[in-house]
């Protein structure tokens, strides 16, 4: 919070550690500067207003969310899984961290949201990547393996 003043934290969903979550934030007196938004039916606006997406699940198989944030020209900030392996490429769409090393996520982190040309750099790639998973590259790619 004090690296990155003029940034908020918000996070979209719902589920079983939400009071934990919430009881959290109250604590360390972050209120402020990180909301829960709780369930979104139109996820389209969040997408459209945040400058980074950020995954901090530690097992994803294929995650959509990751498909959606690349859609939206978004750098994606994860850990090494199954479904980042398979989507984000380090230092091209997005960064990626070993599973729980969070110093080095924090770091990914902070490095997009302070440099503002790697960020957009980044962003313009995520963009970029998110078109081989238009549902016409599918189908040429099936076409190409089943009429090959």
């Amino acid at each position: 919070k004090n690296e990155i003043v003029d940034w908020n934290l918000e996070i979209a969903g719902d589920g079983e550690e939400y009071d934990n979550l919430s009881n959290l934030i109250r604590k360390l007196k972050l209120e402020k500067r990180v909301i829960l938004l709780g369930e979104i039916s139109n996820i389209d606006s969040i997408y459209k207003k945040a400058s980074i997406f950020s995954l901090a699940s530690v097992f994803e198989g294929m995650p959509m969310v990751i498909l959606e944030a690349l859609e939206y020209g978004l750098p994606v900030v994860g850990f090494k899984n199954d479904g980042t392996d398979f989507l984000i490429e380090s230092n091209y769409n997005g960064l990626k961290s070993e599973i729980y090393d969070f110093e080095h996520f924090k770091s990914n982190l902070l490095l997009l949201a302070k440099n503002e040309k790697r960020r957009n750099m980044i962003a313009k790639n995520a963009k970029d990547s998110a078109k081989k998973f238009h549902k016409s590259e599918l189908i040429k790619r099936w076409d190409d393996i089943l009429f090959c």
